[in-house]
């Protein structure tokens, strides 16, 4: 079985494209990703957020999947990385 168990913005063996955020980043970044998150059944928490930039946990009811979601404070790219 091949199949990707992860996939992230920042590893080229499992590339999934990052998007850019409509406006400067900072601490609400990233409430649309977990409304639309949450919307899905998503259930979502900060994560590991510090000077540096703002992060989100999500988890999905039903399944071990886990979705991190990273805006960085310098840059208005969103990264993610998703996971099974």
């Amino acid at each position: 079985d091949d199949r990707a168990a992860c996939v992230s913005s920042l590893d080229p063996a499992h590339f999934a494209e990052p998007w850019e955020l409509p406006g400067a980043p900072g601490p609400g970044a990233l409430e649309d990703v977990a409304a639309a998150a949450e919307g899905m059944g998503g259930s979502c928490s900060p994560w590991g957020t510090s000077e540096r930039g703002w992060g989100l946990r999500c988890t999905w009811e039903g399944t071990p999947d886990e979705t991190l979601f990273w805006a960085p404070a310098d840059d208005a790219v969103v990264h993610l990385r998703s996971e099974a």
